[in-house]
């Protein structure tokens, strides 16, 4: 629903509450002049209490009071128009802005109000009915105002937190690019790991084939080595019989000598003696 169409039929919803015409030129006589003093016993409580931070300085004070005397007397205008409806407005944006809850909103209103109806009634000579009239327009007037700058406030309340959800949102969507972001530097890390661990196994399964061909010709090397001892074991065991054998040949063949050479020397005396008997 339109807040401004919404503003517009709770005014309308308000004022029907009125029993006869609005008589704003008697608040004016009654209340305008006593208005000074009004807002200057105003402020001086409000100063005490837990939002006087809120008004700063004496100077932005005495701003503050200005402006708030020159509203109120528009709003007792025998006509409220748009204008003065968006002064209400703004002054309830500007209360959300500097962080005025609603509650104190509705008892400064309230303030107002009770000290404005003695300075109506106080005067004498009123017949009922036109106190009635004058009493009934000066709630109708505030509350009127209150509609208007309350809607404001809730307004400005409502784009202040959608504004905070939008922030939170794109503070949470950055942190969760960020994690995105990081997340596929991980994931790329991951794959480049897994891709030389691929390599690393691809190439420990040719370094292990390797080394199974190294263990096996280590084991044939090993085998011809060991059949190699045997060998020449079996080498080494002929040539020492070879070797005796040749030893006991000489052997035999230098007694073969020997024996030749005595009976060469023998057949010599032989010889020797035979011719010694020739000359006998």
């Amino acid at each position: 629903m339109d807040a401004h169409n919404t503003l517009e039929e709770a005014i309308g919803f308000l004022k029907s509450g009125l029993a006869g015409k609005e008589t704003a030129a008697t608040l004016r006589k009654n209340i305008g002049p006593a208005l000074p003093d009004l807002l200057d016993a105003f402020y001086k409580q409000l100063l005490k209490t837990s939002v006087a931070d809120l008004f700063g300085d004496g100077q932005r004070l005495q701003k503050t009071k200005a402006s708030q005397q020159k509203h109120w007397e528009n709003v007792f205008a025998d006509e409220v128009g748009a204008d003065v409806m968006a002064q209400s407005a703004t002054i309830g944006r500007l209360h959300q802005t500097v962080g005025l809850s609603p509650a104190w909103y509705v008892a400064s209103y309230g303030w107002i109000l009770m000290r404005m109806i003695p300075l109506v009634t106080r005067r004498h000579g009123f017949r009922r009915g036109d106190l009635d009239a004058v009493l009934c327009t000066l709630v109708g007037r505030i509350f009127q105002d209150m509609a208007a700058s309350l809607g404001a406030h809730e307004i400005a309340s409502q784009e202040c937190a959608v504004s905070g959800v939008k922030d939170a949102n794109t503070e949470n969507l950055g942190k969760l690019a960020q994690a995105v972001t990081e997340i596929n530097g991980v994931i790329l890390e991951l794959a480049f790991l897994q891709k030389n661990s691929n390599a690393v196994a691809v190439n420990g399964q040719t370094i292990s084939s390797a080394a199974a061909e190294l263990v096996a010709s280590v084991e044939e090397i090993a085998r011809n080595s060991e059949n190699a001892a045997s060998e020449a074991g079996e080498a080494n065991t002929s040539a020492s019989n070879g070797r005796s054998a040749i030893e006991s040949m000489s052997s035999t063949i230098g007694n073969i000598a020997s024996a030749v050479e005595e009976t060469s020397r023998s057949v010599d005396e032989l010889a020797e003696a035979s011719d010694q008997i020739g000359q006998i």
